[in-house]
């Protein structure tokens, strides 16, 4: 049952912009309020809660920029998920924010600008709402503001039926290109809806359900805001051969910015399917796309264009034959997890099969050293874990880094977050007590350590025994 508590009037600020003060009788708990102004009430609620002891809050901080310049006055706007919460702030004539909001919860950003005197909002991000991940660290959130424009994508198969898919839109106006948006036919079957700036795009088109997903990329699209809608049809190849083989790094796993890495496709992982690498090279579309996955938000993606070698080695009296390019990690990709998807595909009607080839490595990318250990190497509920890294800058501890441990169950589920406490220089630890109901087997931390927006990972396992 809602009873109302109070009314209290507003303090115009001006353009639009009112404050309110909270009644110093309020009692802990969750509200919600109703804007009425003179005969008019607000068609939407506003929750917030009363806390008589603070939480405990983290920043979410960065720069807003458009074209490159900064803009002053942008306008942040950060949901809770799955509360009524917003939590509100704008920039600086730097472009700068810094936003406190509570630890340890998700939340949905818009970031615009908005001139009260025109209709509707004049620039804002791509994608317009972003979801982050907030833990126990500051996370660190650029954004660029353009005008954008409704774009339709109609996807259907060669028989004119609709199709489900996944589309990626790449940034196509310089190289590498740049992921802008990675989103799906949620609108409905085989429909694509949503704003995007002003700009050249190529979308690409992921349909089915089953792993790799055979993907088409359309030629480069120009978007212009303003009317007419923008608005395209595809239709996606139907594919004879759909597989995914390994993208060797020669045992690389963990690297630095500016690492250069070797990448071979075998044949021998393709003679099964009555391919050879000489088919890959000459009579095959080629895409090398590279995804940093940020934790709690939309991976980064960057395409590239590289150059592939067929060489040939004799080895134990056989004549090993591979694709062979090299790729150094650019040093805009600070930090966490990356993925290297390699597409070689041919749809033409004329090839004798249609085929679609997908490659994939996987690396960390960490541009501080980061140690981790666990102990002890096998815990019990209840029993008391420790947690320590040891992070290496340039030679020597980095101090006052802020580090953080991620605690996973056997299902990779989220146990926990814990914040590094520095013991000494550049060591940084945390311990927690194994909880019960969280399942038994082999458990992981993960240690985050972040510095200006750059990120260092390492993982590392213990086991669990129900005790």
């Amino acid at each position: 049952m809602e009873t109302v508590v109070t009314r209290t009037s507003a303090t115009d600020l001006g353009e639009g912009v009112y404050k309110i003060t909270l009644p110093t009788f309020l009692k802990e708990g969750e509200y919600w309020m109703d804007i009425v102004a003179g005969d008019w009430e607000a068609s939407e609620h506003v929750g917030f809660f009363v806390a008589e002891k603070p939480m405990a809050t983290v920043n979410i901080y960065g720069y807003v920029t458009r074209s490159p310049a900064p803009v002053e006055g942008a306008i942040i706007e950060t949901w809770m998920e799955d509360m009524p919460y917003l939590y509100v702030t704008t920039t600086n004539a730097s472009g700068y924010y810094s936003l406190p909001v509570p630890e340890k919860h998700a939340y949905h950003m818009h970031i615009y600008y908005d001139n009260a005197t025109t209709t509707g909002i004049d620039y804002t991000t791509m994608p317009e709402w972003e979801r982050i991940e907030v833990k126990v660290l500051d996370a660190y959130h650029n954004a660029s503001l353009a005008k954008v424009e409704d774009v339709s994508l109609t996807i259907i198969d060669e028989m004119g039926e609709p199709v489900d898919a996944e589309i990626l839109v790449w940034d196509a106006s310089e190289t590498p290109y740049t992921l802008t948006l990675w989103t799906g036919t949620w609108r409905g079957p085989g429909l694509f809806k949503e704003k995007i700036a002003e700009g050249k795009y190529i979308f690409e088109i992921r349909s089915g359900w089953s792993w790799p997903r055979p993907a088409y990329w359309t030629d480069s699209k120009t978007v212009t805001a303003g009317p007419p809608l923008e608005s395209f049809e595809i239709t996606m190849p139907t594919y004879d051969v759909i597989t995914e083989v390994w993208a060797d790094t020669a045992g690389v796993w963990r690297a630095k910015p500016g690492a250069n890495l070797t990448i071979r496709i075998h044949e021998q992982d393709l003679e099964m399917y009555g391919l050879n690498v000489s088919y890959l090279l000459n009579s095959c579309e080629k895409k090398f796309e590279v995804f940093n996955w940020i934790p709690g938000k939309m991976g980064k993606g960057f395409a590239y264009n590289v150059t592939w070698t067929l060489k040939e080695i004799e080895k134990d009296g056989t004549i090993e034959r591979y694709l062979e390019t090299s790729f150094t990690i650019p040093s805009y990709i600070v930090g966490g997890d990356v993925e290297i998807q390699i597409a070689f595909y041919n749809y033409s009607d004329t090839a004798p099969q249609k085929i679609f080839v997908l490659a994939t490595a996987h690396l960390i990318i960490t541009p501080l050293d980061l140690g981790l250990t666990v102990v002890p190497f096998s815990a019990s509920v209840g029993d008391k874990v420790i947690t320590v890294a040891v992070v290496m800058s340039g030679g020597t501890p980095a101090t006052g880094v802020e580090v953080a441990f991620e605690i996973y169950n056997n299902t990779w589920n989220l146990v926990t977050v814990l914040e590094g406490v520095e013991i000494a220089p550049g060591v940084y630890s945390a311990k927690f007590t194994v909880p019960d109901g969280y399942g038994h087997g082999w458990w992981t931390v993960k240690a985050i350590a972040t510095v200006a927006g750059k990120e260092a990972a390492a993982y590392e396992g213990f086991d669990v025994s129900p005790g």
